[in-house]
């Protein structure tokens, strides 16, 4: 996740999910490499359909905090289409972290905690380095509590 705009009135945060490009794009490579061996043909094959499953289901997503407007705004676009949620910005209470266990190690997330008590979790923007999600939280916390 970056920061594409930060003044006073206006904050935007973007993340791409790079990690099924690299991912996939790898097991091309590896697979164009042992192609020769009998079992690179099924890891070029295996890395082309990862590459293309994971660029149709992966999102570019878009939060932007506008005091102005006095909405909070995520835009989730995709091959598949586009989703776009708004909810006012004096309606939300707090910026929450949530972790999960895998088998291969902890992931956390952001939610939304509204005035109401609903949780809205922020999408698909999860990591599994816990200090770079308490840093995006901060930005956002920082913003919703200073004063125009």
């Amino acid at each position: 996740m970056r920061i594409v705009e930060q003044t006073p009135t206006k904050l935007t945060l973007e993340t791409r999910p790079a990690w099924a490009f690299i991912f996939g794009s790898i097991l091309v490579i590896l697979g164009v490499l042992l192609i020769n061996y009998g079992f690179g043909i099924a890891l070029l094959t295996f890395g082309v359909i990862f590459v293309f499953g994971a660029s149709a289901y992966s999102f570019v997503e878009t939060w932007t905090f506008d005091r102005i407007q006095g909405t909070f705004t995520l835009i989730r676009q995709g091959w598949l289409g586009s989703e776009f949620i708004q909810y006012e910005i004096d309606k939300i209470a707090d910026i929450n972290i949530g972790g999960y266990n895998f088998y291969v190690g902890n992931t956390y997330d952001a939610s939304i905690v509204q005035v109401s008590g609903k949780n809205r979790y922020l999408g698909f923007y999860y990591t599994p380095n816990k200090k770079n999600q308490e840093e995006h939280t901060l930005y956002i916390r920082e913003f919703l509590s200073r004063a125009c």
